[in-house]
């Protein structure tokens, strides 16, 4: 089976073989695997694994059990909304834009002495199994 490019498919309506429709929000490297992954936000709320966050790092945006990690080769592509993939491609571009705003941010004020800091920044993590 080949690997299919889904890029310029980001917004598109998708259906999971033998699993729930959605559309594709993410499409690119997997942190940990040497490997393509496709990102879904599946319509139905519960018919999905996670909320885009996977190991600790955010590939797409969605609400809690809405959104899936899969192999896009187990995606299928459907006739979908020409303006739900423009709002899409929008919002995605506006998230990057904010991700790597913040990460500069952390940058500066991690690069500064603790003196002139003030408030330390403070990062969530998902809390292990020690707690």
């Amino acid at each position: 089976m080949e690997q299919p490019d889904l890029e310029k498919e980001i917004g598109r309506d998708v259906q999971i073989v033998n699993g729930p429709k959605g559309f594709l929000a993410y499409y690119g490297p997997h942190k940990t695997k040497q490997e393509f992954r496709a990102g879904v936000i599946c319509d139905e709320v519960g018919a999905g694994k996670n909320n885009g966050i996977i190991g600790c790092r955010r590939y797409f945006t969605c609400k809690p059990g809405q959104g899936l990690l899969v192999d896009p080769r187990k995606i299928t592509l459907l006739p979908g909304d020409v303006e739900r993939k423009k709002r899409w491609v929008e919002r995605a571009i506006h998230c990057r834009k904010l991700d790597k705003a913040f990460a500069q941010l952390v940058k500066a004020r991690l690069g500064k002495k603790q003196q002139t800091m003030g408030a330390p920044i403070q990062v969530w993590r998902k809390p292990g199994k020690d707690g």
